[in-house]
C-alpha cells in the first residue's frame, strides 16, 4: 500500500507494492526520482492528458472524474483530490497484482522459459545454480543435451507451444484460465534451483505512467533477468517486454 502527496508540483510516493517474484517494490519516504516507485507526470500534465483524453489515460478516468481545473493553478484542495486519486488508483492495482499473484508470476515463468528455449540458455554454468543432487550426477554431456531430450518430451512441448496464446498481450487479472508455467519450466528443468533464482532477483523501479505502470527488476547474475522490463496495464495485460 502507497501513500502519495503533492509536493512542489510533483507526485511523492511512500509505501511498498508487491509484485511476486519481481520483488517489494518500496519507498521508505515521500519520493521521486530517488525511490523505487515514481509517477511520472506532474499533476498539471496528468489532468491535461485526461482532459485531451489519451487513451493511456482511459483506466484514471472512474477515478478523476469529479475532479475539475477550475484555474490556470491547482489549488491545495485540487491537488489533494489528485494525490487521492492517484493513491487509489495504484492500492487498487496492488490489490489485484496480489490477488492474481500466481498468474502475474506464471507471465514472468513464460518469458524466462521463452528466453531459455528460444537461445538454449546454459544456465548450469551458474553452478551455484543447480540443485546439489544433479551437479556431481551431471556430466557436460549431459548439460549439453538438456535441450534436445526436452525437445523429445513431446506432451511437454506441446504444453510449451501454448503458452503464447495464452500470455501475449493477454490480461493476467485472473478474467481467464492459464497453464501454470512455474510448474511446467520446473518439470522441464528439474536440475535448476528457481528458488534460489526468486531469492536473488532485486526490484530496480516502478513507475506510474497514465494508466499504464512500467516495472524494472534484475537477479544477482544479470544472465537470467537483467534490467527486465514491462508495461502493465491496469487488467495487467503486458505491452513491451524487454530482458537484457
Amino acid at each position: 500500500m502507497v501513500n502519495v502527496i503533492i509536493k512542489d508540483g510533483k507526485f511523492l510516493v511512500k509505501g511498498t507494492f508487491n509484485m511476486g517474484i519481481t520483488g517489494l517494490y518500496e519507498n521508505r519516504e515521500f519520493m521521486r526520482e530517488e525511490g523505487l516507485i515514481a509517477i511520472e507526470q506532474t499533476p498539471e500534465e496528468l489532468l491535461e492528458e485526461l482532459e485531451e483524453g489519451y487513451y493511456w489515460t482511459e483506466p484514471l478516468e472512474p477515478y478523476f472524474k469529479n475532479i475539475k481545473k477550475d484555474n490556470t493553478s491547482i489549488s491545495e484542495v485540487i491537488a489533494s483530490e489528485i494525490a487521492e486519486a492517484m493513491e487509489k488508483y495504484i492500492n487498487n492495482m496492488e490489490e489485484t497484482a496480489i490477488k492474481n499473484i500466481k498468474q502475474i508470476n506464471n507471465y514472468f515463468w513464460y518469458q524466462l522459459l521463452s528466453d531459455w528455449m528460444d537461445c538454449e540458455t546454459p544456465f548450469w554454468e551458474h553452478k551455484d545454480l543447480v540443485l546439489k543432487e544433479y551437479r556431481d550426477k551431471y556430466t557436460e554431456e549431459d548439460y549439453n543435451g538438456i535441450y534436445k531430450k526436452v525437445y523429445e518430451n513431446t506432451e511437454l512441448i506441446s504444453i510449451y507451444k501454448r503458452l503464447g496464446e495464452q500470455f501475449e498481450r493477454k490480461p493476467n487479472d485472473g478474467s481467464m484460465e492459464k497453464t501454470d508455467a512455474e510448474a511446467l519450466i520446473r518439470q522441464m528443468f528439474p536440475m535448476f534451483d528457481f528458488d534460489k533464482l526468486i531469492s536473488i532477483i532485486s526490484p530496480d523501479c516502478m513507475i506510474f505512467s497514465g494508466g499504464y505502470m512500467l516495472i524494472q527488476f534484475t537477479d544477482e547474475t544479470m544472465d537470467f533477468f537483467c534490467s527486465a522490463y514491462e508495461k502493465f496495464d491496469e487488467t495487467f495485460t503486458p505491452h513491451d517486454w524487454h530482458n537484457f
